[in-house]
């Protein structure tokens, strides 16, 4: 990958469609591995687990957020903030 393709964008995705992209990557991991993480904690540890997973989830995208807007690089991106 060039380093100029990184920066520039120059991609033809709609928001619609990065949204059901991501959906889709989101819902088809969780789809495959909940059966087992509730079948090995079971009733109680399993939404448990869910619960937890999700608080770090959302705590490192507002992580994420602050450190773009400290950067103050807009459009923000994982590369821009990362340099």
């Amino acid at each position: 990958v060039d380093e100029d393709e990184l920066e520039g964008g120059g991609g033809s995705a709609t928001l619609f469609s990065c949204v059901l992209n991501l959906a889709n990557t989101i819902v088809g991991a969780g789809m495959l591995g909940l059966p087992g993480a509730f079948g090995g904690t079971g009733y109680v540890g399993g939404p448990l687990l869910i619960v937890v997973g999700a608080a770090f989830s959302a705590h490192g995208l507002t992580l994420l957020s602050r450190s773009a807007t400290m950067v103050g690089v807009y459009p923000s991106s994982f590369y821009t903030v990362a340099h």
